[in-house]
Order: structure tokens, then C-alpha cells, then sequence
């Protein structure tokens, strides 16, 4: 296996694949940098990374290998991130039966994950910590990490703030009606603002009041059916 031993072409690397057009996009829309200047230091190995550039990678991107990116050695990705975004499970969990519902027919998120929407069948998943439901993805917002018409699973959440970082599954409600999407959720600059982050860079990250957030989810895995005809 070739050591790729430089950590700012190692960032780079994961920078293309998950879609960014340089390191100056990956800094700003990526980690929230004010510039690029952080990263593109690291151009001469003698500077190394420091800690918080490290933390703020891994903290935005759950599926990077911490032993690559700071080593070089291993696979790019966490193996239980290349087919699913399963949170890490402490202990063994029993096989879960999931309601799987149509957001097309979903009117309120609220009623959805309360359970009082009848679902259209059920996904058996083993070693999941508890969920909620799953819907099916609609649209290209969260290319590549969430294709159109992949599963995803979810669980309800009552203190969004407590979740920032995650990809959830919200309801806004701006202007009296409510949309229903999947996206990260971050802090905004307004402490009384979150900010709406989409994987797909053609969507441009946007900051909405957090009162605006009727309902939420965290997303706790995704399942993809790859079909050959």
C-alpha cells in the first residue's frame, strides 16, 4: 500500500472526492474557515497540522479515517462509513423492525415522527441503535454521500443544539409552510440562526432562524440498493 506522507495533499484528496471545487472551497464551505490560509500552509511538510485543524475535519466529517488523515495509512474512509453512515454502536444490538413511510404522503413531520402516519412497509436492519422510522431520499441535495431513492433511517431528536453537525432530517416552516429536507445542521454565525449545509456544492449553504425548525431528526444510517440488469 503506498503512504501518501503529505498531510495537506491527504486533505485535498478528500476535499475532491467529496465534491469541492479547490482547498480555498473546502476551507470556507467546508469547515467554516474565514480563508484557506489555515490549510494552505501545509503545503510545506515542515509545518505540521495543528489540533484543532484535525478535530475540525473529523468533526464535520464523520466518514474520514482519523488514522489516515493523519497518518496517511489506511483506507481514506471508515470502513462502516463506505456503504452506511451508522453512528458507532458501543454495544451489540438486537435486529430492529422500521416503519418506512413516503415523505410524499407526509403532510406534517411531527406527525410523522410521532408515529401517527401508517407506513408503506418495514426495513430489517441488524446492529442499529434505536430508530424511528426511515423515508426514502428525494432529490440531489446530499450527492454523493445521499442518492435519490436511498433509505434513510432516523431517529427523533428534542434538543436540536445538542446535535449540531449531524445530518438530520428537519421540517422548516418559513412563511407559514412547512419543508420537509435532509441536510447538516451547524451553528450560523446568529446564535439565534442555524446553518442548512448540503453535501451537493451546487446547493449553497444557507442560515435560517432556529424557531423556524418545527421538528427534527438526527439521520442514523442509510441504505442503498445497487441493481444490475
Amino acid at each position: 500500500m503506498k503512504i501518501n506522507s503529505v498531510f495537506y495533499e491527504r486533505v485535498s484528496q478528500f476535499s475532491n472526492y467529496k465534491g469541492y471545487n479547490s482547498i480555498n472551497d473546502f476551507a470556507k464551505n467546508g469547515l467554516g474557515y474565514n480563508a484557506s490560509e489555515k490549510l494552505n500552509r501545509l503545503k510545506d511538510e515542515k509545518n505540521k497540522p495543528s489540533f484543532d485543524i484535525i478535530a475540525d475535519i473529523s468533526n464535520k466529517f464523520e466518514d474520514i479515517d482519523l488514522n489516515w488523515l493523519v497518518t496517511g495509512r489506511g483506507e481514506m474512509l471508515k470502513q462502516a462509513a463506505v456503504n452506511t453512515v451508522i453512528q458507532p454502536v458501543q454495544q451489540q444490538k438486537e435486529e430492529r423492525d422500521i416503519p418506512v413511510y413516503e415523505l410524499q404522503k407526509v403532510i406534517n413531520l411531527g406527525t410523522l415522527l410521532k408515529g401517527q402516519l401508517p407506513p408503506a412497509k418495514h426495513l430489517t436492519l441488524p446492529d442499529l441503535p434505536k430508530c424511528d422510522g426511515a423515508v426514502y431520499m428525494r432529490g440531489d441535495e446530499m450527492m454523493p454521500e445521499l442518492h435519490s431513492g436511498d433509505l434513510v433511517v432516523y431517529k427523533q431528536v428534542n434538543n436540536l443544539r445538542m446535535h449540531l453537525g449531524h445530518m438530520c432530517l428537519l421540517a422548516l416552516d418559513l412563511g407559514g409552510e412547512e419543508t420537509i429536507m435532509i441536510c447538516y445542521v451547524e451553528q450560523a454565525d446568529d446564535r439565534q440562526q442555524v446553518k442548512l449545509v448540503y453535501s451537493n456544492k451546487r446547493y449553497p449553504p444557507r442560515d435560517v432562524p432556529f424557531d423556524s425548525i418545527s421538528a427534527a431528526a438526527v439521520v442514523k444510517a442509510s441504505v442503498r440498493y445497487n441493481t444490475v440488469t
